[in-house]
């Protein structure tokens, strides 16, 4: 979301955040997927999640996310309406 990692846990029900950890893990991003889950964790007691947004960009960018479906979708054609 454009308003950083804090402003995604503030605005999304944490049942929501684990889905897109699941699908991170889905798609092969497990670093990303544990330092979200992370996160998710300290959110829920009151700790700030601004403090990690770099933390997790540095993980995640265009390029990993579009190789990852990419890759993927090549490996498991049907789950993506495809074959």
């Amino acid at each position: 979301m454009g308003g950083g990692l804090g402003f995604a846990l503030e605005v999304n029900e944490p049942f929501r955040v684990r889905r897109a950890i699941d699908a991170m893990r889905y798609f092969g991003l497990p670093a990303p997927a544990d330092l979200l889950e992370d996160v998710l964790r300290r959110s829920l007691i009151g700790e700030s999640a601004d403090s990690w947004t770099d933390d997790f960009y540095d993980l995640v960018d265009d390029e990993l996310v579009r190789g990852a479906f990419k890759a993927k979708a090549a490996e498991v054609p049907a789950d993506f309406g495809r074959g």
